[in-house]
């Protein structure tokens, strides 16, 4: 049966985008090479969902997303996933991130803003004692969501989604 992956994402403000393209480029000096991830557009990454109902989930979604309001993410320091390689931004899991990152119902994530990821166990644990002993504080106001839609092997955007919608409206 053919079905949709959707992965729901922030994107951050420019200024935390061009710190992670900033870090991104640090890991490629740091390893000599460039990386999968390093052309990646910066993005929180919410959660990962399957829909085998021609999308049926995504308008649970819109009304669910449509009733918060704009929050603050902050974003502090780095975190990493030794299991499949990846160092990331981490970001403080506060009320609304759970909510949304909960929304789909599809594979629960950690949310993260990856800056790189799939690295081999030699490189990295290299890169991490790096990133480890660095820190990292900001912050910037969602306002909406974005679902990225798998197609043929890459995430291209599929729909967007305002914060509040419903909130202006009554």
């Amino acid at each position: 049966m053919k079905h949709n992956i959707f992965m729901s994402v922030i994107s951050p403000s420019e200024d935390v985008m061009q710190d992670a393209i900033d870090f991104k480029k640090k890991a490629e000096i740091s390893l000599g090479r460039s990386f999968r991830s390093r052309n990646s557009i910066p993005h929180l990454t919410l959660d990962l969902s399957e829909d085998f109902h021609n999308e049926s989930k995504l308008y649970h979604f819109e009304d669910a997303v449509s009733h918060i309001k704009p929050f603050t993410v902050f974003i502090r320091d780095f975190g990493i996933f030794k299991t499949n390689g990846t160092i990331f931004l981490r970001p403080v899991f506060d009320e609304n991130i759970r909510f949304i990152s909960e929304q789909f119902s599809g594979k629960r994530i950690t949310p993260h803003l990856t800056i790189v990821r799939n690295l081999k166990p030699y490189d990295r644990d290299r890169l991490w004692e790096t990133f480890k002993i660095m820190t990292y504080a900001r912050d910037f106001v969602c306002t909406c969501v974005t679902i990225l839609r798998r197609v043929n092997n890459r995430w291209l955007k599929h729909a967007g989604f305002d914060l509040g919608s419903s909130l202006s409206a009554g």
